[in-house]
């Protein structure tokens, strides 16, 4: 489906970059310059969507390769920017400039991090609450931590949340299978994930994941 959409939205694009770039050789106001920089960027955004949506489609090469932990975080929000801007959250990104780079296969880990990032958006949603997505260099490993300021994890639920078919959303939305696949992914990954969460003061999710050099032999 996705690859589907990707591909439609391939042929309207391609009318209208084609004619963005006719109008910029043109002699244009101040005005309407401006305007056509703006429509320009909003259809260069589409088009970086669409080749997401189609990386994002195909069957997951089951190779690993060295990722940089920064570029998945930015893709990942980028691909969320959407809910973001709908669920009226703030977005804060600590992202440490000089991490190691980590061994993964892309597309799953950018669907593990979207999870997160869309389960944190929800918990806030209409409350105009900070997400707050950060990266960190620790001892060999890297750590990504996504936290969101809602109402946190009923105690009854923390023991079961990586479970299949486990929910905290109302009856009928979400299928509860973001954070078991979320848990496959990391644990695939040879890394670990956990949470710290608060009534009222919101949830951490912690991935920690092995920085690529130390993990070279397993792979060989």
């Amino acid at each position: 489906m996705a690859a589907g959409i990707a591909h439609e939205l391939n042929t309207p694009l391609t009318y209208i970059m084609g004619n963005l770039e006719l109008l910029e050789a043109q002699e244009l106001a101040p005005v309407p310059r401006e305007m056509l920089n703006s429509i320009l960027r909003g259809a260069e955004r589409i088009k970086g969507l669409a080749q997401s949506l189609l990386a994002f489609s195909r069957p997951s090469q089951e190779e690993m390769i060295t990722v940089s932990a920064n570029e998945l975080i930015e893709r990942s929000l980028e691909l969320c920017h959407y809910q973001i801007l709908k669920g009226g959250v703030v977005l804060q990104k600590r992202l440490e400039p000089t991490l190691p780079r980590i061994l993964g296969v892309p597309n799953q880990l950018e669907m593990a991090l979207i999870n997160l990032t869309v389960n944190a958006i929800h918990s806030m949603e209409g409350t105009g609450g900070r997400l707050t997505v950060s990266s960190t260099a620790r001892g060999g490993n890297v750590e990504i931590a996504i936290s969101d300021q809602g109402a946190g994890i009923a105690p009854d639920l923390q023991p079961t949340i990586f479970e299949p078919f486990v929910t905290t959303k109302p009856q009928g939305k979400g299928t509860g299978l973001g954070l078991s696949n979320v848990l496959m992914v990391v644990e695939r990954h040879h890394g670990k994930i956990d949470f710290t969460t608060a009534p009222g003061a919101g949830t951490t999710f912690r991935i920690t994941l092995p920085a690529a050099a130390g993990l070279q032999h397993h792979h060989q």
